[in-house]
């Protein structure tokens, strides 16, 4: 026999290494897949929690402006991804405050939305979204 044709080929060991180098490339490539798909939850969830700020804002524009202190104003409550209180899933949490800046003209609109990070644990800082509507600009 030919010695040329009984040495060609990999040993066992070159392919055991070679196995173990790309099992450790495909979890380095694995990990970046996980951590990518993190961020990009928690970028969808900060993007509902502005359309829920926002949809609150365009609310307080529809409301008397006399009432609008008592018909606005909110401690922390639950709410869902269209900023209802009910049906669940009750995934983010909402507060809206109202401050009269000029007397009887001008009030500051304020509001937080918190996102859940894990089931039941809301963000570290909430989006915040603020505003100043005046008397004359309510859609009345």
């Amino acid at each position: 026999m030919n010695r040329s044709i009984l040495k060609s080929g990999f040993t066992l060991t070159e392919v055991m290494i070679a196995s173990l180098i790309l099992l450790i490339v495909s979890f380095g490539i694995m990990g970046g897949i996980i951590a990518a798909l993190k961020v990009q939850a928690n970028a969808a969830d900060y993007y509902r929690a502005t359309c829920i700020a926002r949809n609150r804002i365009q609310h307080a524009k529809v409301l008397a402006f006399a009432s609008m202190t008592n018909g606005l104003s909110e401690a922390i409550v639950q709410v869902n991804q269209d900023g209802d209180k009910d049906p669940p899933p009750l995934d983010f949490w909402r507060a809206t405050s109202v401050s009269d800046v000029v007397a009887n003209s001008v009030m500051l609109v304020t509001v937080d939305v918190w996102y859940s990070v894990k089931p039941g644990v809301k963000s570290a800082s909430p989006v915040t979204i603020q505003t100043m509507i005046e008397k004359h600009m309510l859609l009345q």
